[in-house]
């Protein structure tokens, strides 16, 4: 998808009907902006948000209706969700610890900059490495805890350095595939020699 992305973004910048727009303020007088709080019961907010920040929604609402809907499946249905492996458990359970150690870890990035990629291991590594290691309880702690080190970080970093223009859409995915063929492997490593 990263490539893709980069290459259409890169298409996109020599069609002249596709070219950018600016934003006219109307000369508005600039007024104060109060600073969002972005507190305890905001991190457990955009933690809830992450899961479905993928889908472009972020918002912890949307996050509750996919969850609820994914529980809902797997009561009525248990071999569908999650490729049908039964592992929807330890796939949310994955997903919650990568979110608090994102959030404890990157708060301080998201105070800053309003927004930073806490979503990345969330939604890429932590289901990809439950999937590849049978739900297996250190491997699923080790891709939460490694992907929420490196998955952000590393999305912010590309999309820092993409032409102007391009979506930051494209960092995000480049670090989930990045994330998951670095850490899954190593995970392999460690966890099959034992």
């Amino acid at each position: 998808m990263a490539i893709g992305a980069f290459l259409s973004f890169a298409v996109c910048h020599f069609l002249p009907w596709l070219s950018s727009y600016s934003v006219q303020t109307g000369g508005a007088k600039a007024q104060e902006v109060k600073a969002p709080d972005r507190g305890l019961a905001w991190a457990l907010r955009r933690m809830l948000a992450d899961f479905s920040e993928a889908q472009f929604f972020g918002n912890e609402w949307a996050s509750i209706g996919l969850i609820l809907g994914a529980v809902l499946a797997y009561v009525v249905a248990p071999g569908v969700p999650v490729y049908g492996s039964g592992l929807l458990p330890m796939v949310l359970t994955g997903q919650g610890i990568a979110a608090m150690i994102g959030m404890t870890l990157w708060h301080r990035k998201w105070t800053q900059s309003g927004f930073y990629p806490t979503f990345v291991p969330i939604v890429s590594v932590v289901p990809a490495a439950t999937l590849a290691f049978g739900g297996a309880t250190m491997p699923v702690l080790g891709s939460a805890v490694l992907g929420a080190i490196i998955g952000a970080p590393l999305a912010a970093a590309i999309s820092a350095r993409l032409p102007e223009g391009f979506h930051p859409f494209i960092g995000n995915v480049a670090s989930m595939a990045i994330s998951t063929v670095a850490i899954i492997p190593a995970l392999g490593l460690r966890f099959t020699a034992s």
